[in-house]
């Protein structure tokens, strides 16, 4: 299927160092802002409660989050949770700090093994509030802080490995010379989106590392589409500069990238308008992840191979001339 008018030319090379330039200014402050400011961890990485609660139709997120909040718990956090037919809310409360005059003999000297307490007390003042037979526990998950801490480890060096990976089978699958290009492409998005989530203000948990693989793995499938193109451009446009084969074989594939683009972002558009709350998070930051995959594999891949194959050129013109 094509949607682009044969005989269509974009002269993506032309704007590639003015949008080096943006690129480079965006990950440079998603950078400062990982370094500076941090993440937000959630409860998979900074250790702490969530506990799903069954409650009668007539209580709302409103009231659950009154009572709550009452107890002063850090990071605490009420979110709907959709299960037909009852009404059920996650209760979540991040690290081990249980500040509140309620619980301050519990707080004095309280360790990894004293989370349980933290259950219980949310299910206590739960209680007291809505009445002992109006709430029942559907499930309780605890974290300690050196789970957490070994989570959050894990998490790094899986974003790590992975794009190690990729690089070293996109060498493998071309040539060597367009592995940088690849690298550098997965590490912008990955950075990117990292600022975005700081930015947001969303936590960082283990489904953003998920949605985090899932752009890299999106962007250097695309990337590897434009990659094959350029390759096959280098025999049907022999002849030309770097450059212009480049730029003709990115005019090859612009409907493919359209048409793989729009599809997928449609998927996301109705998972953000119809999911519930916890869908919709990962849909947004796909949304932004698949249009900066998109654009990075046009625009930072690109331009790291011509720059890397004109200095290979230049390299074995001057060994000729020897």
């Amino acid at each position: 299927m094509e949607i682009i008018k044969p005989g269509t030319h974009v002269n993506f090379v032309k704007w590639m160092p003015a949008v080096a330039v943006v690129s480079a200014l965006l990950t440079v402050a998603a950078l400062a802002l990982i370094l500076f400011k941090g993440f937000n961890y959630s409860i998979d990485f900074a250790g702490g409660v969530e506990m799903r609660v069954e409650f009668p139709a007539d209580v709302t997120i409103g009231q659950v989050r009154d009572s709550v909040s009452k107890m002063n718990l850090e990071g605490i956090e009420v979110i709907s949770f959709l299960v037909e037919g009852k009404n059920v809310y996650s209760i979540k409360a991040k690290g081990e700090q249980l500040a509140t005059a309620e619980t301050a003999q519990a707080q004095e000297g309280h360790q990894e093994g004293d989370l349980p307490d933290v259950a219980k007390l949310l299910f206590e003042k739960i209680q007291a509030d809505f009445g002992a037979d109006k709430v029942a526990v559907v499930s309780t998950d605890l974290v300690g802080p050196r789970v957490g801490k070994d989570l959050r480890k894990k998490g790094i060096f899986a974003i790590v490995y992975a794009l190690l990976g990729i690089m070293v089978y996109v060498g493998w699958r071309f040539n060597f010379r367009y592995a940088p290009g690849a690298l550098a492409s997965l590490a912008h998005d990955v950075l990117i989106i990292a600022g975005v989530c700081i930015v947001l203000d969303k936590e960082m948990s283990l489904q953003i590392i998920a949605v985090l693989l899932t752009i890299a793995g999106y962007s250097v499938n695309d990337t590897v589409v434009i990659f094959d193109r350029i390759r096959e451009g280098g025999i049907t446009y022999r002849g030309k500069s770097v450059e212009d084969a480049v730029n003709e074989s990115l005019n090859d594939t612009l409907s493919r990238t359209i048409l793989t683009g729009m599809t997928t972002l449609a998927v996301l558009v109705v998972m953000y308008f119809v999911g519930s709350e916890i869908t919709r998070d990962f849909a947004e930051l796909l949304l932004i992840g698949i249009v900066i995959g998109t654009y990075s594999s046009v625009f930072v891949a690109s331009p790291v191979y011509i720059w890397l194959e004109k200095k290979s050129l230049a390299r074995r013109k001057a060994q000729k001339k020897r």
